[in-house]
């Protein structure tokens, strides 16, 4: 009778065993968070100062476990332009050279080819009270 005790306990700690090595291989959190256009603007003494126009942006989290963190960051196309009142010398300050054809009512192509920026950081936990990066990417 012990020996089948024995095999159910190594039984359960392998299904367990399992189910921890699975949990780590899915991610336990996952933000994704896709913006087709998104406008900042920087306001001071109640006017409009300067306008920063990102599209196609997305920014992403995914969280394996404690142990690794991933985040994300790509935006296609940024445009700042200059909102100052009067009659601004320079009304566009940063803008793309050149610019993909889009259909109308066609979405914007997110492949990594379009992207103006690119960051992806990826940081390991695993070491308590130490948070150390594995790969950090940066392409403009």
């Amino acid at each position: 009778m012990k020996e089948e005790d024995n095999d159910d306990k190594n039984l359960f700690r392998y299904i367990r065993l399992l189910r921890d090595l699975e949990s780590l291989a899915k991610p336990s959190h996952l933000i994704n968070l896709v913006m087709d256009r998104l406008s900042i603007s920087l306001i001071a003494a109640d006017h409009e100062v300067v306008t920063v126009t990102l599209e196609a942006a997305s920014i992403e989290t995914i969280l394996k476990g404690n142990a690794e963190h991933v985040y994300q960051l790509e935006i296609g196309r940024i445009q700042v332009d200059n909102s100052s009142p009067g009659y601004p010398l320079f009304p566009v300050i940063m803008s793309p050279r050149c610019t993909l054809s889009q259909a109308p009512g066609q979405e914007h192509d997110h492949g990594l080819m379009n992207k103006v920026v690119f960051a992806c950081v990826k940081m390991r936990t695993d070491v308590p009270d130490v948070t150390y990066c594995t790969v950090v990417n940066f392409l403009i």
